[in-house]
């Protein structure tokens, strides 16, 4: 992909999603080509050689991203305009994909589970279902019933600063982190997900919330949020054990009481998951974690990345 292919390429991501998601029964993804944009204008400036485009007499017909973190990489979004279907060119830029990403000992992507053609097209290039994973949504209002208190914290100087800080229990604290402390959020990642998301949560730490759970005055947990017209979104987030996760999303409330919230929350952290439905979140659609090569669970509860993806 170059520069010059941004607007087109642009186009058919947010028809090619649109449309399947509408044709489904679920609102579209996409509220504008502007947004679609501004998500391959990042991927292409910081992975330019992992973006590609499929071209049909000379017009942008598909586009695809690659997004390589040391030994374990991801796939998406892969997309092809509706107009240039039945062509194969889902399966083209996929098998390019894949070919980039040799020497990756895992490689991830997130599959719809409403769309059986894509789950059928990824198994046939040998993904397999690793993780039942619900998209959760929480409409404006929803998450200001958890209970969150404002209070005075002090930053990384000693300076008194007003944050909004949960402490259910005497012995766990979330606070706001922002770039300066951005070496903390990534050696926990290391540490309970084995993943090299470094790029990613600088990134996502700059432009958007980062929250930070200690307990007993130990790190345990990070949560990153960043918002635009759809709602808040929340990943990737984890931390030592649901619980912890928990408060993180409690915190992450308070920040934005009256904007819908929206996470990737896989299955496994059934107790989570419980609470929120409890609470008044909603699953909007059902994903599905899909890996081609190795593949070890996170040592923690954690929600997926939603940018990049599934990583």
């Amino acid at each position: 992909m170059h520069i010059e292919d941004l607007i087109p390429a642009s186009r058919a991501l947010s028809r090619s999603f649109n449309e399947v998601f509408e044709d489904h029964g679920y609102s579209p993804p996409f509220g504008s080509e502007q947004s679609a944009q501004q998500l391959a204008q990042w991927y292409l400036k910081a992975e330019p050689k992992d973006c590609f485009v499929a071209e049909v007499r000379g017009h942008v017909a598909g586009l695809a991203f690659l997004h390589r973190r040391g030994e374990r990489a991801s796939i998406g979004p892969v997309a092809v305009d509706p107009r240039y279907q039945r062509l194969h060119l889902g399966r083209m830029l996929m098998e390019r994909l894949l070919e980039r990403a040799e020497g990756c000992q895992s490689v991830r992507l997130f599959q719809d589970a409403f769309n059986p053609d894509s789950f059928a097209l990824y198994s046939k290039l040998g993904f397999r279902a690793v993780e039942l994973v619900p998209i959760v949504l929480a409409k404006p209002g929803i998450g200001s019933k958890w209970s969150i208190e404002p209070s005075k914290t002090k930053n990384e100087t000693g300076e008194q600063e007003s944050e909004r800080t949960v402490r259910p229990r005497s012995d766990i604290e979330v606070m706001r982190i922002d770039s300066k402390q951005a070496d903390r959020a990534i050696a926990l990642d290391r540490k309970i997900n084995g993943a090299t998301r470094e790029v990613d949560l600088r990134y996502l730490i700059d432009v958007g919330l980062a929250l930070l759970l200690q307990q007993e005055g130990v790190d345990c947990g990070y949560l990153c949020a960043y918002t635009n017209r759809g709602g808040t979104y929340i990943g990737p987030a984890l931390a030592s054990s649901q619980q912890q996760l928990q408060e993180l999303l409690k915190a992450v409330s308070g920040y934005y009481p009256q904007q819908g919230l929206i996470f990737r929350l896989p299955a496994r952290n059934d107790n989570l998951l419980q609470q929120v439905l409890m609470r008044g979140f909603r699953v909007s659609s059902l994903g599905t974690l899909m890996v081609r090569g190795e593949y070890q669970q996170s040592a923690g509860a954690e929600m997926l990345a939603v940018f990049p993806e599934s990583l």
